[in-house]
């Protein structure tokens, strides 16, 4: 949970990433996307958004190959990402 103040250009930009996500999600990414974030071992950091990314934009299907994905696209400190 984090808070942004409303003249922040971030303001009300993560609520559309996740209408958007939401308006992707197919019963099959979904599944999938829940099957990566439980293979993540504890202790390793990976953003949610990355495996939203990784899934719903590059085609990956499992955790070897997100992890894979991982490894040849470094994320900044904040994904603006949207599909």
């Amino acid at each position: 949970m984090i808070q942004i103040h409303m003249d922040s250009p971030y303001a009300g930009y993560f609520e559309r990433v996740a209408d958007a996500i939401r308006d992707k999600l197919t019963p099959e990414t979904k599944q999938i996307i829940l099957e990566i974030k439980y293979a993540v071992p504890d202790g390793q950091k990976v953003m949610g958004i990355e495996i939203y990314q990784a899934v719903l934009r590059d085609g990956i299907r499992n955790y070897e190959e997100f992890m894979e994905w991982k490894e040849k696209n470094p994320q900044q400190e904040i994904i603006t990402w949207m599909p």
